[in-house]
């Protein structure tokens, strides 16, 4: 199977190339970074170097590929919770869920992919006791620096649970633990 991996370079991104790539899979992996390549290389990944904010290039990088699935794995989480700059990365991060999730899900549709699986958060539900299901509300009453993330992650969900033409698949991940992480 032919995959596009946009955010092939980030924490889960790297380990999900590989994964592939073992499987037998064609991998496109996407960086925004010139210095990366030489990783997607090693990682045995066909690198592109596309900036996401770039509807055109982004669309033009999908269609060369040629996927039949393209994978979201893109974040921009460079400061952990509580250090001075938090804030401002939710900013960034939040633009990128938005912008760069409504991009990607464009240059998939024109390129005729049929699915697409994004990667989404499950520490975004609206508080209540107990276990979590996925029909379960999501904290649109949040504020300060958790709208920032709620916002992003409710339309990263919808403009890839409802593009025309393409079978999407969110996954709502925990918390990350170990090496590349907080």
């Amino acid at each position: 199977m032919k995959v596009f991996l946009a955010g092939a370079t980030g924490v889960i991104g790297r380990r999900l190339a590989a994964l592939l790539r073992d499987a037998k899979h064609e991998v496109t992996g996407t960086t925004r970074s010139p210095a990366k390549v030489s990783l997607l290389n090693a990682l045995g990944v066909v690198p592109v170097v596309v900036d996401v904010f770039d509807a055109e290039a982004l669309a033009q990088a999908v269609a060369a590929a040629r996927p039949d699935v393209v994978f979201h794995q893109l974040t921009d989480l460079p400061s952990a919770p509580g250090t001075p700059g938090y804030p401002a990365a939710q900013q960034t991060n939040r633009r990128l869920r938005i912008e760069g999730t409504r991009n990607l899900m464009r240059a998939a549709q024109l390129a005729g992919v049929r699915r697409a699986i994004a990667q989404s958060i499950a520490f975004v539900y609206a508080p209540a006791e107990g276990v979590r299901a996925e029909s379960d509300p999501l904290d649109l009453a949040a504020e300060g620096v958790r709208q920032l993330t709620v916002r992003g992650i409710v339309a990263l969900e919808h403009d890839v649970l409802n593009a025309s033409g393409i079978d999407g698949v969110v996954l709502r991940y925990g918390y990350l633990y170990g090496p590349g992480t907080w």
